[in-house]
Parts: C-alpha cells; structure tokens; sequence
C-alpha cells in the first residue's frame, strides 16, 4: 500500500515497490493520470532516479509495440548504518529500495578512548564499498551507532568509550569527511528500532530490548516508536550493576566484556556460573522495569543475544520470582543477531534523508530486504 500523498511521491513508491513497469501499470497501482505519470517520471529521470532504457517485455499474442517500461534506479545512492558499541566495528549498506547489499560484522577495532580518531571510519566505510564493488560517490547518508547518550543537538552528553568526543560536534566532522549528512544516535535506541520493525517485536506494540553486562541499559518502545524521554536517558539503569567486574568509571570495560564473552562461549561449569550471576544481577533490574512499563514482549540483545538458549529461560524464571503476577512476560532473544545495530542505523538514515534523496518529503522508509547478489552469511533470517 502507498503511504506516499503527493504525486511525485506515489510514483516514487509505486515504482519502487515493482521496480519496473510502464506508464499504464504505474497509472493503475498510484491512482494518477496518465499524463501526471508521464510527467513525472521525465523529471525523474533529469534527477537519475528512474531508467527509461529498459529492454521491453516480450510481445503479448495480441501483436503491437510493447509499452515503454521505467526502472527505479535502486543503485542512485546508497545509506550506510556504522555501528561503533561493540569491539569491532559493523557496518549495513542499502540501496535506496531498502536492499542490504553489504553487511560486515567482523570489521577494525571500534574507536576507545585515547584513539580519537575519525578518518580511520571514513576508511573502514571506504573499504566496504569497494568489497561491494560500489562507488563510493553514491554514499548519501551514514547513521553513525555509539555507546553513550546523545542529547537533542546530536551531541554526546556522555561518552564512555570515547572520552574526547564527548560534548563535540562529531556529526558535522564525519559528514565533512565522508560527503554527505552524517547522523549520531545512541546504539541501544537504533537496535530496539530495528528489532521493532524487523526483528523479534515486529508484532509488539510496547517492548523491551535489554542489554547488560554492568549495567541494565534498556529501551522502551512504545506504538513502534522507541521512547527516549526527556533527557534521553529512559531505560539507562546505570546505578544497577549486572556483572561483577569494573568499577563505575573503569577505563578499559572492554577487557571485562571480552572475559565474560568468553565463558559464556565455552560453556561448561564455568559458563553456566557466569550466565547464574548475569541473570540473578538482571532480575531486579529487569523486574522493575516490567513493573513500569508492561510490555508485550521483552527482547535480549546485544552480545548476550548469542546466548539467549541459555540465559532467557534463568531470566524469565528470576523475574518471574521478583512479581507478584499471574502470568510471565515473555521473554526472547533478538531476530537480528549482530547486525540490529547497523540495521537501525539504516533504518535511521532512511527517516531522516529518504524524503531529501528522492526529492519528496512524504515518501515512506523503504522495507529491509536482503539484495539477490548480497551473501547471506551472518545476516538474519529475518531479512
């Protein structure tokens, strides 16, 4: 169904939507007159979003000169979701169709304190375009993904991981560098948007995505839409420690993430000890929380996501434990795996470029799909 109300955006769309067609066809599925269409998809073409050279379809038995058929020129630009929460850096590019057509999850170290840095993003992004074999003159937007809180003016009001970005203008850096608008936003809230679109409560109108290792940081989504609240800090649970470890301040957390990560991944004794602890510390956290909100469903994310075999179902029983109710939430690992942080940030991009790339404020954010030549290793069954 087109969302699009103006004219030039429900061409958009309705070309979009089948990629190729003819003046008729594009005329039936918008609404529009034929001479509206035709109009319009000559200015789309003076902008290089439509292709006008399109082999025509095979003759019908009925004889006569096929129609002229118009391609939505998907490969015009390209969006880029850069993910900085996580050791290593990941990175989502899509078409302007909404095709995956990169993912890496396994990329240079992320960015820490005393390694400042920004030219090292701009050639890692550099690098993923080319493994795309895509030019790196059709990047058009990049939603950059960090650990910390970003305020109002897309300014990091607290920085953990990097300490000299904190209070800096870094969106308006990066987009000097790479090219084009450069957005920042808080990792947490990229993902629950991605699993609430995509993911795990694609079906939910109020959740919960959780991620913890020291802490219970949350977001909450509300009708779709991941509320941050008043000073961005809704669900950043930081007085309540999860893992034993660092204390509040610990210049190099990463060092305890990795060491717990790696229990958990070896299993055993030790890893069922660790998921115990993880778990016990959660549960009140959690608990409150669920008292607060009521959600529809309750999503783990993160690293921990890997082990939600393991770790939901202690969860579910400690939070249960903690609430007088007669029923448990469900409780569920994310759909996304490691990407729903660079899906969000694709996502994101889309929000707040898409009506600027195709010239049309009211055309809607495109469906995720995963591109036909893109590989499918580490993607998401979702997509």
């Amino acid at each position: 169904m087109l969302r699009a109300t103006t004219p030039r955006g429900r061409c958009l769309e309705g070309l979009r939507e089948v990629r190729v067609a003819t003046i008729r066809e594009l005329a039936t599925r918008t609404g529009l007159s034929r001479p509206t269409v035709e109009a319009l998809i000559a200015d789309l073409e003076a902008d290089g979003l439509v292709d006008g050279d399109v082999p025509p379809a095979p003759p019908s038995s009925g004889g006569g000169r096929p129609a002229r058929r118009y391609r939505f020129r998907a490969e015009r630009h390209h969006v880029v979701g850069l993910d900085l929460s996580d050791v290593r850096q990941r990175v989502a590019i899509a078409n302007l169709a909404g095709d995956i057509v990169h993912t890496d999850i396994d990329g240079p170290a992320s960015p820490r304190t005393g390694s400042a840095d920004l030219l090292p993003l701009r050639a890692h992004v550099a690098r993923a375009f080319e493994a795309a074999r895509l030019p790196l003159g059709t990047l058009a937007g990049v939603t950059l993904a960090v650990p910390g809180i970003v305020g109002d003016d897309g300014r990091l009001a607290r920085s953990p991981a990097v300490r000299e970005w904190q209070d800096v203008d870094i969106a308006s850096r990066l987009g000097e560098l790479f090219g084009c608008p450069v957005a920042v936003e808080n990792d947490l809230v990229l993902a629950a948007a991605a699993e609430a679109t995509l993911g795990a409560a694609r079906f939910a109108d109020t959740s919960l995505y959780l991620l913890t290792w020291f802490h219970v940081s949350a977001r909450i989504v509300l009708g779709g839409r991941v509320h941050v609240g008043r000073h961005h800090q809704a669900g950043e649970l930081l007085a309540l420690r999860v893992l034993a470890g660092p204390a509040r301040g610990d210049e190099r957390p990463w060092e305890h993430i990795e060491a717990a990560d790696a229990r958990l991944a070896a299993g055993g004794p030790e890893g069922l000890r660790v998921a115990e602890d993880l778990t016990d510390r959660m549960a009140p956290a959690v608990g409150g929380l669920l008292a607060a909100v009521d959600p529809d469903l309750v999503v783990l994310g993160g690293r921990l996501g890997r082990y939600a075999d393991l770790l939901v179902p202690m969860l579910r029983s400690k939070v249960a434990a903690q609430l007088d109710l007669p029923f448990e939430y469900p409780i569920v690992g994310h759909a996304l795996g490691e990407l729903d942080v660079p899906l969000g940030g694709v996502l994101r991009t889309f929000d707040t470029l898409g009506g600027t790339l195709l010239g049309s404020s009211d055309v809607s954010t495109p469906p995720l799909a995963l591109h036909p030549d893109s590989p499918r290793e580490h993607l998401p069954a979702a997509l």
